[in-house]
């Protein structure tokens, strides 16, 4: 779990509590050099949330937090999906190239699609032009349907001789 998504979810459970997300995040962890490593970290948490804010996932100021709606909808999205099992289970001998244009009002969608096209070793060529292995895991393809996002992609099938 990332800390993005640590924190994200301490708020869903105890919003507006700063001083409780760093004792349990701190907690979490051990700090070898104690007191100045302990500070960097909760420096650390202070800029992300201040990054989360900027993004409209968290709604705040210096001690008090919450996770907003778009926060929650980005911490408990439908289709977390766990793709590693399949990334190494596919063939990669063929090669595929994704591009989308999906709105901006679909922006977690968005950045979700680029989350899992990461997963599975796609390479960003443009933010919304990806080049990676054929074909698509079927857990991806699913919940891209689930997700109505599948009318915003366009898939095309590379093969080595065509690129050079």
């Amino acid at each position: 779990m990332t800390l993005t998504d640590e924190i994200l979810f301490f708020l869903s459970n105890h919003p507006g509590n700063y001083k409780r997300l760093r004792q349990d995040l701190s907690h979490n962890r051990t700090f070898t050099e104690d007191e100045r490593e302990r500070q960097r970290f909760n420096k650390t948490i202070l800029n992300t949330l201040h990054k989360l804010k900027k993004r409209g996932l968290v709604e705040g100021n210096s001690n008090s937090w919450k996770i907003s709606q778009l926060g929650k909808k980005f911490l408990f999205h439908p289709k977390k999906l766990n793709l590693d099992k399949e990334k190494t289970s596919r063939p990669t001998t063929k090669k595929l190239i994704v591009m989308f244009d999906i709105p901006e009002t679909k922006r977690v969608d968005r950045n979700w699609l680029r989350t899992q096209l990461r997963k599975i070793d796609f390479m960003m060529v443009q933010q919304s032009v990806w080049l990676g292995p054929a074909p698509l895991p079927q857990a991806l393809v699913s919940a891209l349907k689930d997700l109505g996002l599948l009318e915003y992609l366009k898939f095309f099938e590379v093969k080595e001789k065509d690129i050079i």
